[in-house]
């Protein structure tokens, strides 16, 4: 769907004829605009395995979550732009911010409280599935709690976008 521009290569010729990256994006999600706009004109994003680039994460979890706003608010901008770029899993993060009042609302109905299990069991299937992997158990609590950050921060992304819109200077 979407390769980050951090490590990527594309021919001139194609950069030129789709007239480059949409400036009014400034540095949120102007390779994804760009990359869907590859994809309608007919061109295929390649991913080659085997190649790699070192690339400095955020240092921490303040500053990781500060990225996941950018990143929802900028994936929200390229959806109004371009609706074919909507996918319903674009839909989990907004929805989990909406739904994280839901257990207030449990003296209504014991179902209010359904959103308190999505986080557990997500990070007790992925995290248990990606330290089995590494062999790596003592990375379980850092990975559930950036898998929080990670919904949190893209939500309210995704609705700040959706909110506030974009300039287009």
């Amino acid at each position: 769907q979407h390769i980050p521009t951090l490590n990527i290569l594309y021919e001139k010729k194609v950069l030129e004829k789709l007239q480059g990256f949409d400036e009014t994006y400034h540095n949120i999600c102007e390779d994804t605009e760009f990359n869907h706009r590859l994809k309608l004109a007919g061109y295929h994003l390649m991913f080659l395995k085997d190649s790699f680039v070192f690339h400095k994460m955020r240092t921490n979890f303040y500053k990781w979550f500060l990225n996941m706003i950018t990143y929802g608010k900028g994936r929200i901008w390229v959806i109004q732009k371009h609706p074919s770029h909507f996918h319903v899993l674009f839909l989990i993060p907004p929805l989990f911010i909406l739904a994280m009042v839901l257990p207030f609302f449990a003296w209504l109905t014991p179902l209010c409280l359904l959103p308190l299990f999505y986080f557990p069991i997500l990070g007790v299937i992925t995290g248990y599935e990606l330290c089995r992997r590494k062999k790596g158990w003592r990375l379980f609590p850092s990975l559930f709690f950036s898998y929080l950050v990670t919904h949190i921060g893209y939500g309210l992304g995704e609705w700040y976008g959706l909110l506030r819109g974009r300039k287009k200077e």
